[in-house]
């Protein structure tokens, strides 16, 4: 839209009908407002929409039909609203900001997949969902549509209660808030704990949007490098003993990018080097139930004695990722979280609630599981094969016992951030090494979604290996 240039009046209302035709709500063919409507709703002079309107007839964005109006012509160099370039640094947006992108102009698939973290939607239990949704309006239809204020749906509660005994919890309905998915739960943790300028412990590596979240918040972001098994805890403690921490968020259970399980033991070794201190724990525990073993992790929350954990977690990742229904087991932040959650959306859908009640309740959510681990373990094995096999020498890729996400250092000369911006050209959605971290550290990393796995992706495993082996061998 560089020819249309914001000054005097009718240049602006052009720029406005521009973008609109752009971003395709105005199609070709379709008929724009009458020079009288656009006067009228602007509260400008008629003389002002014609001069608007000539302009954009004079950059062939609109034509005239004589005794019918202006229309947007057929020829009309149009676009998607896709990120503009500044906004295709990973670094600066969200990639879900750019999957979204990708997603609306119908471009979404396993080659946009990659870099997002979420499990292919033909293991979703669509059928089931479905079922209960409809039994839900039909039984309930007045309470599925009202509100379902805060902490959420009591029969929720309780499955969820028996849900988290598998991870040593043993927690009331009364414990739970139910929350828009496990970001909000963190969210709702952050806010209520630390003020602008706090400062707050993150894993290295650590999830992008966690990363995000804080400078949003205008937090302070200190990062302690992860172990074979977790946090690194003397640098931890070091931090400590250093700044003045105001909360620890750790993924312990298949972490996000690394897949690493914490061990046992290092999880009551945090809780209580946090407890000594009186320091909380923002636990997410998201990917916790996709395990490749018999049993659950146990969750940190299970060691603790005092309150000092905020367990969070949804059913995002292993339902399905739009029902977007979460809880948080705040302990002694209970009350604030509580008022938190009210002032920010007053309460979490209630035909969702209703229906993943039910789901839980008539054992369904169990056989899920059952499949859904088995098909992931295979999709991972398979994607990890392939990377080995098509990436260059020295590539070393993570090898996760639970969650769908694989970690993979490349040799040194491969930048993942110009890889990322080369095959966006593609239409590949990547998510480069130094996205997670706040400190231009992982260049040579990328994350690998491996919650699908088909022929066609297996092609384009190839496809990014065989770049990077150029990129690699580059003097």
């Amino acid at each position: 839209m560089e020819e249309i240039r914001r000054g005097k009046l009718y240049e602006d209302i052009a720029e406005k009908v521009a973008l609109l035709i752009e971003r395709g709500i105005l199609a070709p063919g379709d008929r724009i407002p009458s020079i009288r409507d656009m006067s009228r709703d602007l509260g400008v002079s008629i003389n002002t929409v014609k001069e608007s309107y000539w302009y954009l007839e004079n950059k062939n964005y609109i034509e005239a039909v004589p005794q019918s109006g202006y229309y947007v012509r057929h020829q009309a160099q149009k676009r998607i609203d896709t990120p503009h370039e500044p906004d295709l640094n990973p670094r600066e947006v969200s990639l879900c900001r750019i999957y979204s992108a990708f997603k609306e102009k119908g471009g979404c698939g396993p080659s946009t997949e990659l870099g997002v973290a979420l499990v292919a939607n033909s293991l979703w239990p669509s059928g089931k969902l479905y079922r209960y949704f409809q039994e839900a309006l039909r039984q309930h239809n007045n309470e599925a549509l009202d509100y379902c204020m805060v902490p959420g749906l009591r029969q929720l509660r309780e499955q969820i209660a028996l849900y988290l005994v598998r991870s040593g919890l043993s927690v009331a309905p009364n414990d739970i808030i139910i929350t828009s998915g496990c970001s909000e739960a963190i969210f709702l943790a952050l806010s209520s704990i630390c003020a602008p300028g706090d400062t707050v412990v993150v894993e290295s590596p650590c999830y992008f949007n966690l990363l995000l979240l804080c400078e949003r918040l205008n937090l302070q972001v200190v990062e302690v490098p992860l172990a074979p098994e977790g946090m690194h805890l003397e640098t931890l403690e070091f931090v400590l003993d250093t700044y003045p921490v105001k909360a620890v968020i750790s993924i312990p259970s298949f972490q996000n990018p690394t897949g690493i399980l914490m061990s046992d033991t290092k999880k009551e070794r945090l809780v209580r080097i946090l407890e000594s201190r009186e320091i909380p724990l923002i636990e997410d525990e998201v990917y916790s139930e996709i395990h490749y073993s018999a049993k659950s992790p146990i969750a940190c929350k299970s060691f603790d004695r005092t309150g000092n954990v905020l367990f969070c977690s949804s059913f995002s990742k292993t339902i399905a990722p739009g029902m977007r229904v979460g809880w948080i087991v705040p302990g002694k932040y209970y009350r604030d979280i509580e008022e938190l959650k009210n002032l920010v959306n007053l309460g979490t859908p209630a035909l969702a609630q209703m229906a993943i009640a039910r789901y839980l309740a008539d054992g369904s959510h169990e056989r899920h599981l059952k499949k859904l681990r088995g098909q992931l373990e295979r999709y991972m094995k398979e994607m990890r094969g392939a990377v080995l096999e098509h990436f260059p020498e020295g590539t070393r890729v993570s090898e996760p016992q639970g969650g769908f996400v694989l970690w993979v250092e490349m040799p040194q000369k491969v930048d993942s951030l110009r890889l990322y911006h080369e095959m966006l050209e593609h239409n590949i959605i990547l998510a480069p090494g130094s996205m997670f971290s706040m400190n231009s550290k992982f260049n040579n990393y990328m994350r690998l979604n491996a919650g699908n796995w088909n022929r066609q992706i297996h092609d384009l495993v190839a496809l990014i290996g065989a770049r990077v082996k150029e990129m690699a061998a580059a003097e």
